[in-house]
C-alpha cells in the first residue's frame, strides 16, 4: 500500500511539473506574417517575440516544410544603402519583446516547396539556443496588407504550440 501511494504522489508531482513547464513558458511569439511575393522572389516573415525570463535567450533557426532555406537577416543601413545582413543568432534580452519588422529584423523565406498564396498559412518551427523550439503559424499577406509606414502591422490571429 505504501508504495502505492508513493507511486501515486511520484505521477501526479511529475504531471504538475510538466503542467507547470508548460503554461510558465518563458518564450512567446506573436503577430506572425509572412510578405508574400510573386515568383522566385523571397519572402519576409516577420514577428514579436516576448522573453518573459530573467535569462537572454537566442533565436538560432527556423524551419518550416513550406519552405526550402529560412535564414534570420537584419536591415542595416551602411554608407546610404541598405543591405540585408545573413545573422548566425538572434538574441532577445530578458524581460524583453523584440519586433521584427520590414526595416529590421526579419525571416527571409526562400525557394518555396508548394504554391503559397496570399491567405495561406504557414508553420515555422523556431529553434532557440535553450534546445527549446516554438512551432508558429505565419498568415500568408499581399505587401500592402501588411505593411504601414515600413513598419509590419500587429496581427492577433497567430498560433504557437511548444515543440
Amino acid at each position: 500500500m505504501a508504495f502505492l501511494i508513493r507511486s501515486v504522489l511520484t505521477l501526479l508531482c511529475a504531471l504538475l511539473a510538466g503542467a507547470s513547464q508548460a503554461t510558465d513558458a518563458p518564450i512567446s511569439i506573436r503577430d506572425a506574417w509572412i510578405r508574400w511575393l510573386p515568383g522566385d522572389i523571397p519572402a519576409g516573415g516577420y514577428l514579436t517575440v516576448v522573453n518573459s525570463s530573467d535569462h537572454r535567450v537566442s533565436l538560432l533557426q527556423a524551419s518550416s516544410p513550406a519552405y526550402a532555406q529560412i535564414s534570420l537577416h537584419q536591415t542595416r543601413m551602411s554608407s546610404g544603402m541598405t543591405e540585408m545582413v545573413p545573422l548566425t543568432r538572434l538574441d532577445i534580452a530578458p524581460n524583453s519583446t523584440l519586433r521584427f519588422e520590414s526595416a529590421g529584423y526579419h525571416l527571409m523565406l526562400e525557394r518555396p516547396t508548394r504554391t503559397i498564396v496570399p491567405g495561406d498559412h504557414v508553420t515555422v518551427a523556431l529553434r532557440f539556443d535553450s534546445g527549446h523550439s516554438i512551432t508558429v503559424t505565419f498568415d500568408v499577406h499581399q505587401p500592402s496588407d501588411g505593411e504601414s509606414s515600413g513598419t509590419s502591422m500587429e496581427r492577433s490571429s497567430t498560433k504557437t504550440s511548444p515543440r
